[in-house]
């Protein structure tokens, strides 16, 4: 057993270990995606670089004190960054170890022991399997943004940028509503406004699909300030046709919880949200605002399951003093009853022109910039992957990828251990005319190829970074959706020439055989790619979408992982020239309408 290394040397036959270089394209690497990687008793060396690196790995190994933490290509993988540290530190004092078999010898039959892997570069930017901060730590959005962008950041400030780009990756299904409290939370100390507090009812005993609702919500203040609550907007639909609708608005701290959420039809949400929700939030955010804020739905019981869906809901807003929080005798007054139809009923108004009709932004500062970066963030990510939302990920991303860069040269790392990228690029087709059904035209995508492809954003105009997003709006493209040929996660934008016509079969079954597939090389293992899409139809012509013809019929993506040319290492990996192939992949998918020929 191996304790420590003596003289520089660490015993390979004590250990019963191999170590064999063979070529850097060796298929076990490339499974990997790994320049060189240890597991079990065997370590395969694809860069003389790593050599000691790895043998210490085999020390670790026989020590067992490696674990895996994750399985990639179907082999179980250690990224635990003290170990590779203590191998970068103990790896570079082996002076003296076995001849190394030549790669010529080297088996080929793939190695299934049940030891984990470890190898470098296996999990460079977004590491998953570490605890992420408290929520504490994504209050300090525009400081971890500073300090990167700068060189600044330590290892610490990096992990929490990457904790907050995981839980917007997803919108409010990763996380969003926890960042955009946490922003709200420090804005409303620096504001100096007084924290919201809600106060819920007992939840229905009756449950429909396993989920009682809520049975009344007052919010007394209502501040642009959280409380105790974390607003998250609805993901699922169980009860459907009806919505999982709020009592207490998601950008408002109302939580997507059963405490909270009532089943409304479609036209009671949307006059819900128009007459009371919009009005409010404006008064709240835009203008730091302070309400009393009541909504009961009605039967408010509900021991039966006849009664699960409410007749109406009751609501009341009383605008109230900031000083004393007593109702403010000139201030907003609304109150009334929505029922399912979507019908205003008893209302009451009392001062109601002062209601702003601008839309929602949190209110700025002209002499505090601590509480303008907080507001502008909070603005650029209420709706998730909005043209807005996407630019300040991209942000994120550069952001990261140069703290990340610069914390290793000040940390002395060996310059072919750091993380060096290219940017993304990405050229794009002609695009061509969809004629719809109804006879509207929309010029749209026809081919697209991204390399290199990397967690870094593409350059955009005038100096900015280009980002990806997803359309505002439906584009009305019936039976087809606008489908991105490169996803917006990955830097592509909802512009004509990466959008295509697609059935939601195709738009998923792309997403699960390709795209899902690139986001966790790009993003998490911090790989180079390169994707290319086209559409195709018949005998890969290209043509004018006519009724009937269901044009584009094929979608043919191909995809490649790149690896470092041997022996090129530091700033020369940040130009694609600099990077080789592996071997291509290509997908093909049928794009037919049900009925379609």
């Amino acid at each position: 057993m191996v304790s420590s290394l003596t003289g520089g040397k660490v015993d390979l036959h004590a250990l019963d270990a191999q170590v064999r270089h063979v070529a850097p394209t060796d298929s076990r690497l490339r499974e990997m995606g790994a320049t060189s990687y240890t597991q079990g008793n065997l370590a395969l060396i694809g860069n003389p670089k790593d050599r000691g690196h790895e043998i210490w790995h085999l020390a670790q190994q026989a020590q067992h004190r490696v674990r895996a933490n994750v399985q990639i290509g179907g082999q179980p993988v250690n990224t635990d960054h003290r170990l590779e540290r203590e191998a970068d530190e103990k790896g570079s004092l082996i002076r003296q170890v076995a001849q190394p078999v030549p790669s010529a010898l080297a088996p080929k039959t793939t190695h299934k022991s049940t030891q984990p892997i470890q190898g470098n570069g296996i999990s460079l930017l977004e590491d998953p399997y570490k605890k992420p901060p408290d929520i504490g730590a994504l209050t300090n959005l525009p400081e971890l943004l500073n300090y990167a962008w700068n060189g600044q950041a330590e290892e610490k400030e990096l992990n929490q940028l990457k904790a907050t780009f995981r839980k917007l990756s997803a919108g409010w299904k990763s996380g969003l509503g926890d960042v955009l409290t946490a922003l709200l939370k420090k804005y409303g100390e620096k504001a100096n406004l007084t924290a919201t507090n809600v106060t819920f009812g007992e939840v229905t005993k009756a449950k429909y699909k396993g989920m009682a609702r809520a049975t009344g919500m007052v919010a007394n203040p209502l501040t642009a300030r959280p409380g105790d609550t974390t607003g998250s907007d609805a993901t699922t639909s169980r009860w459907a046709p009806n919505v999982e609708g709020h009592l207490l608005n998601h950008l408002l701290h109302g939580p997507a919880e059963p405490r909270n959420l009532a089943p409304f039809s479609g036209s009671m949400n949307r006059a819900h949200s128009k007459n009371v929700e919009e009005p409010l939030k404006r008064m709240v955010l835009n203008e730091n605002r302070y309400f009393k804020y009541t909504v009961i739905p009605f039967p408010q019981t509900a021991d039966k399951l006849d009664d699960f869906v409410p007749n109406h809901v009751d609501f009341e807003v009383l605008e109230l003093k900031p000083d004393d929080l007593t109702v403010k005798p000139d201030g907003y007054q609304y109150s009334g009853q929505i029922d399912q139809a979507g019908n205003m009923l008893n209302e009451t108004k009392k001062n109601t022109h002062t209601a702003p009709t601008t839309s929602v932004n949190l209110k700025g500062s002209d002499t505090d910039a601590d509480i303008q970066a907080l507001a502008n963030h909070w603005n650029a990510l209420q709706f998730p992957w909005s043209p807005a939302y996407g630019e300040l990920m991209a942000f994120i991303m550069e952001a990261t990828y140069v703290g990340t860069t610069e914390d290793q040269a000040v940390n002395n790392v060996d310059e072919a251990k750091r993380l060096y990228l290219p940017k993304t690029e990405i050229d794009y087709g002609p695009t061509r005319t969809l004629k719809t059904t109804l006879g509207d035209k929309f010029q749209v995508g026809t081919k697209m190829t991204a390399f290199p492809l990397t967690l870094r954003p593409p350059d955009g105009p005038n100096d900015i970074l280009g980002f990806g997003y997803e359309p505002e709006t439906p584009l009305g493209w019936s039976p087809y959706v606008a489908g991105h040929l490169l996803n917006h996660h990955l830097h592509g934008p909802a512009s004509s020439e990466n959008l295509a016509p697609m059935t939601q079969t195709l738009n998923s079954t792309f997403e699960s055989e390709v795209e899902d597939h690139l986001k966790t090389k790009v993003l998490s293992q911090g790989k180079v790619m390169m994707l290319t899409v086209e559409m195709l139809n018949g005998e890969d012509s290209i043509g004018v979408f006519e009724p009937g013809n269901y044009f584009p019929g094929v979608l043919r993506a191909k995809i490649r992982q790149y690896i470092p040319k041997p022996d090129v290492v530091g700033r020369k990996l940040e130009k694609k020239k600099n990077w080789v192939g592996l071997n291509e992949k290509t997908v093909t998918l049928k794009n037919k309408p049900k009925g379609g020929d």
